[in-house]
């Protein structure tokens, strides 16, 4: 009898219990914040989504399934990394934009592995009342400024306004400072003179 009970508390030990989900459903992996690595569920596991082709049309699909504001989503590939321990993953997504779950966007199916942590697609989210803004992506512009000629910078990034920060709040090693060269291609891109600072 206590070599029955020993292999019960031994196959126990070994049987990893896992989450269960429902397939189609989305979460991050930083499920306290807007942002993070995206993992969706498929087969009953959750996995991952690689980044080949992933852009804010794809993170538009995701944050408007999570709940947030599909304008100003930004698809990022290099902050969080899926906490998914299964292997396999979405590949090449390919979405419009305007579809209600990410597996109504177009890819390629499941692989059979995981994405390398490199790769793992990530979202940016918007609260939900942020509105859509009539601006193209890429523009600039300055605000708050004295004149039309200086103010804080701000980018169109999928349909919203966003100001630019002058340091990188990355977690790589390297940072970035914004300088002359970046004021002057502002300063061009508005429609301004160079040399700014």
């Amino acid at each position: 009898m206590l070599q029955f009970v020993f292999l019960i508390l031994l196959f126990s030990a070994c049987v990893q219990f896992t989450e269960s989900c429902t397939d189609g459903s989305i979460r991050l992996a930083n499920p306290s914040l807007s942002y993070g690595a995206v993992e969706v569920c498929s087969n009953g596991y959750w996995g991952s989504i690689c980044s080949d082709f992933w852009d804010n049309n794809d993170a538009s699909v995701v944050c408007k399934q999570l709940g947030y504001s599909p304008y100003g989503a930004i698809g990022s590939v290099v902050s969080y990394v899926s906490s998914s321990a299964h292997s396999h993953s979405i590949i090449d997504l390919n979405c419009t934009g305007n579809e209600a779950t990410i597996l109504s966007c177009p890819h390629n199916g499941l692989a059979g592995y995981a994405c390398s942590i490199s790769r793992d697609a990530n979202v940016f989210c918007q609260n939900i009342g942020t509105l859509k803004a009539d601006c193209m992506e890429g523009e600039v512009r300055l605000v708050n400024g004295s004149t039309q000629y200086e103010g804080r910078v701000e980018i169109c990034i999928n349909r919203v306004w966003g100001t630019v920060c002058s340091r990188s709040h990355s977690s790589w090693t390297w940072r970035y400072s914004w300088d002359t060269l970046d004021s002057n291609v502002v300063c061009r891109q508005a429609g301004h003179m160079e040399l700014g600072t």
